[in-house]
């Protein structure tokens, strides 16, 4: 328990037009360590990185919202679920990361496709 652990998520443009994004929203607990560009064009992809503190054990969770101008309204707010489990029963002792870090793949690079 200590600092803070990061990961970074990649937002790819799948549509046929410019995707503007207006807004990342993170919960409590996570920090926008990175920011998105505010445009991308059809094709490209951008990272952000959320940092999680991880100086109290305990569990963080909330969504990830991003607000964009994807002419689907469905698809003009993006949610995405996270979860950090910080220190949270490691039969190791206390740990300066968090132990698991649900939503995320391998990577910790879930690819936003959706746009």
């Amino acid at each position: 328990v200590g600092g803070t652990k990061r990961f970074t998520f990649r937002v790819r443009n799948d549509g046929g037009g410019t995707l503007n994004i207006s807004n990342v929203q993170l919960p409590a607990g996570f920090t926008l360590f990175e920011g998105l560009k505010s445009s991308l064009a059809s094709g490209e992809s951008d990272t952000f990185t959320v940092a999680v503190n991880t100086s109290t054990a305990g569990v963080k969770q909330g969504n990830i919202v991003i607000t964009n101008n994807d002419p689907d309204a469905a698809e003009a707010t993006f949610t995405y679920a996270v979860r950090a489990l910080v220190g949270q029963d490691n039969p190791g002792g206390p740990n300066p990361s968090p132990d698991a870090f649900e939503g995320a793949t391998g990577d910790n690079e879930p690819r936003f496709s959706r746009f």
